[in-house]
């Protein structure tokens, strides 16, 4: 490029490739420069304007992508969730029928009987959902999160409490038919053993003395030798002989139940010894004031003689004397 003496114009000399060609000149003047200097100053910067526009609008529409498919995985979580804590209210529901009919069997009504834990409910209509399919904004989408997770979390506690109340109440009816089963366990309900009840709990001429006396426990004429069992769970207290019982075993029950087993041939237990209920403790015999092989037996509460009949619950092979 050549500048002119006048300091006018530009002139652009384009020269040929080979030594005979003929070269072209190209002449500007100096306000047309500025012009096409500043159009492509111009151009370049509107170009750089919409490089720089269109990777902020990438950015934003990866952005707005990436938070769709946060909310996407969110809303599944939450749909989870649901079905989960719908699960378990079922489960819940289940429990607390149970927990009832427990309670009508027990036959009470337990201080920590479960009252009703109000539920609530995660709306699940479209208004509360986010759709994938929808623009919003980054503080839009986390309030509508915060909103959903709020209730879930608030849903959750419902149920947790609702399971703690359930539990507590299925904790006490545990405890009262374990002390049931300890009662039932501890209460003399079987026959001691088989045989004729010859002579039950009331008054009667002693056969001895021929004087009225009152009787204080059963007797059951049966072979002798026969096995006699404990009728209750419980503990030896004494295994001993005297004048009138003969052979002789009691034994101790909770809630203040005794049973004696009197005019046997042979003691089988020793003092101090547990028993179950149904345990061969002795044989039938006839020891003691006895006119024939039979076993006295008798059940005292808190050592006061009762009658034996109001505590056996079998009674299908004792036969009673007419």
């Amino acid at each position: 490029m050549k500048k002119e003496k006048d300091d006018s114009s530009f002139t652009i000399i384009i020269m040929p490739k080979g030594v005979t060609g003929q070269y072209k000149t190209i002449a500007f003047s100096k306000r047309i420069l500025k012009i096409i200097v500043g159009g492509v100053t111009l151009f370049f910067l509107i170009f750089a304007f919409i490089i720089i526009d269109y990777l902020n609008v990438k950015s934003t529409a990866l952005m707005v992508r990436k938070l769709k498919e946060e909310n996407k995985a969110q809303a599944q979580k939450i749909v989870m969730l649901e079905d989960t804590m719908k699960e378990l209210n079922q489960k819940l529901s289940k429990f607390e029928e149970y927990k009832r009919k427990l309670n009508i069997i027990a036959g009470l009504e337990s201080p920590l009987a479960l009252t009703e834990v109000g539920q609530g409910d995660i709306s699940t209509s479209p208004s509360n959902q986010i759709s994938p399919n929808t623009t919003i904004k980054n503080s839009s989408i986390k309030d509508t999160k915060k909103e959903a997770l709020s209730k879930t979390t608030i849903e959750i506690t419902k149920i947790k409490n609702k399971a703690s109340k359930i539990e507590e109440n299925l904790d006490f009816l545990y405890k009262y038919f374990k002390e049931q089963q300890k009662i039932l366990a501890s209460t003399p309900s079987i026959w001691p053993t088989k045989g004729i009840l010859t002579s039950g709990f009331s008054w009667r001429i002693d056969p001895f003395t021929g004087l009225r006396e009152f009787h204080q426990g059963l007797d059951i004429a049966t072979q002798l030798g026969n096995p006699v069992v404990a009728t209750a769970d419980g503990i030896v207290i004494e295994s001993n002989s005297k004048k009138d019982y003969g052979n002789y075993v009691i034994i101790l029950h909770n809630y203040g139940y005794k049973t004696i087993y009197a005019h046997l041939k042979k003691r089988l237990v020793k003092v101090g010894q547990k028993v179950k209920r149904g345990e061969v403790i002795g044989l039938v015999g006839s020891t003691g004031k006895s006119t024939a092989p039979h076993l006295h037996y008798e059940v005292r509460v808190h050592n006061k003689p009762v009658n034996p009949l109001n505590y056996i619950l079998e009674n299908d092979w004792i036969f009673r004397k007419k």
